[in-house]
């Protein structure tokens, strides 16, 4: 398996000049954080790291985060803030050498109750989920019964939590539809819909508790304020 974190973008909408994965929580980053996840869920995962926005200091975390886990690399998106996330998968497939791809953004934080086993353990496509307040818009998803999606849109209880699992090499058939959103005006999960309707991806939907969205300043101090003192 091998897993690609999303870290090219910056903390503007947090009030912090720094890229997004750089915020810290009890004094460790987002991207320790992640990193430490991986590890524990696989300690031989392969790790590529797509940066962007004042991509020097994501490549200095990353070089002290190689004595934890040595197997990360990066991929430097240099049109970051005008290509959006799609660039940036693609940029990261050039680097995919494993079938099975774990696909997480830099703005996550994993409580120490996350559990990504239930993600990966069927072998099967899946995306992670958690419940929300009806009121709250956010990406979620449209299942029908067997659990598989059928299609991606808002205003619903399901939040995706911007983490996908592609088993068997179906994350190379989704990114063969990207020519369709070079331009990076599209938000990934457009491009994820598109790939659920013409067939490319068919994942179930899989809840995960614990997993933070660090998108707004309201965010950051719900999660420290939650794990304060350490998780």
């Amino acid at each position: 398996m091998q897993a690609i974190i999303l870290a090219a973008g910056a903390g503007t909408r947090v009030g912090m000049n720094i890229p997004k994965c750089l915020i810290e929580i009890n004094g460790a980053t987002l991207l320790k954080n992640q990193i430490e996840t991986l590890h524990r869920l696989d300690d031989t995962i392969l790790v590529t790291v797509v940066t962007g926005y004042k991509n020097h200091l994501v490549e200095q975390e990353i070089y002290k985060l190689r004595d934890i886990h040595p197997m990360i690399k990066t991929v430097y998106n240099t049109e970051a803030q005008n290509m959006g996330i799609v660039r940036s998968l693609e940029l990261a497939a050039t680097t995919i050498v494993e079938d099975a791809v774990l696909r997480l953004s830099g703005d996550l934080f994993f409580g120490p109750e996350a559990d990504l086993h239930a993600l990966i353990r069927h072998s099967e496509d899946a995306l992670a989920v958690q419940r929300v307040p009806p009121s709250r818009n956010e990406t979620v998803i449209i299942k029908n019964e067997d659990l598989v999606l059928t299609d991606v849109h808002s205003e619903n209880d399901i939040e995706w939590l911007d983490i996908d699992y592609y088993a068997n090499d179906s994350f190379k058939q989704v990114m063969n539809v990207s020519c369709w959103y070079i331009d990076g005006s599209q938000h990934y999960y457009q491009l994820m819909r598109h790939a659920i309707k013409i067939g490319s991806y068919r994942p179930k939907h899989i809840e995960v508790g614990g997993v933070f969205e660090i998108d707004t300043m309201e965010d950051l101090d719900y999660v420290r304020r939650k794990f304060a003192g350490g998780c």
